[in-house]
């Protein structure tokens, strides 16, 4: 799958949560996941929770992970949400 495919079903999903890649400020296309870093907001965490569970580091970070499903396939992409 083409990363600008993978980039579209993230932006699908976090779109759907009233979020959008503006929220954060590094998007990072890797092999096999893509992570969203961004600073702590308590609206964005609020609009993640029903499906992320967040974990706090030893830094102080809010760290979650999802799998979402990609459209058509049966495949899905790894997204790690990094919050400073």
């Amino acid at each position: 799958m083409k990363k600008t495919e993978r980039l579209i079903a993230v932006e699908d999903f976090i779109s759907v949560k009233e979020l959008s890649f503006d929220q954060f400020y590094d998007v990072r296309i890797g092999e096999y996941q893509i992570t969203l870093q961004g600073k702590f907001d308590s609206d964005v965490t609020k609009k993640l929770m029903p499906v992320v569970t967040f974990a706090l580091t030893d830094y102080g970070y809010l760290v979650g992970e999802i799998n979402i499903p990609i459209e058509g396939s049966e495949n899905t992409i790894n997204v790690r949400i990094v919050l400073t």
